[in-house]
C-alpha cells in the first residue's frame, strides 16, 4: 500500500442543486468561489490547484448533484472545505439558490 497523495490532499464538494438550476450557473458560481478562495491571504497558500469540476453525480426528480474538488496541502482540506461551505452558503442563499450538502 501506497500513499498516491503524497503532497497534497482534497477538499471535495457534493452540491444537490434543484434541477431548475442550470449546470453552467452552479459551476461559474462555485469557480468564482473558489477563484477568490485562492486570493485569499489566509486560504490561497493553502491550495495546490485550482478547483475542478468532475462532474454531475447523480440526477433526481427535484435534485442533482454536481461534484467538485479542490487540491490542498496535506492535513488542510477541512480548513478549506469549512470555508469553502461557508462562502457556498452566502453566495447561494444571496441568490437566492437552494443547495444541498450532504453530511
Amino acid at each position: 500500500m501506497s500513499n498516491q497523495t503524497h503532497g497534497w490532499s482534497q477538499a471535495v464538494f457534493d452540491l444537490q442543486v434543484n434541477v431548475g438550476e442550470p449546470v453552467e450557473r452552479v459551476r461559474e458560481i462555485f469557480f468564482s468561489l473558489a477563484d477568490e478562495l485562492r486570493s485569499d491571504p489566509k486560504y490561497g497558500p493553502m491550495l495546490v490547484a485550482d478547483a475542478q469540476m468532475l462532474g454531475i453525480d447523480s440526477l433526481g426528480e427535484t435534485m442533482y448533484s454536481v461534484k467538485f474538488v479542490v487540491r490542498t496541502l496535506p492535513l488542510k482540506r477541512w480548513e478549506v472545505r469549512r470555508e469553502m461551505l461557508r462562502r457556498i452558503k452566502e453566495r447561494f442563499q444571496k441568490l437566492q439558490i437552494k443547495v444541498i450538502v450532504p453530511g
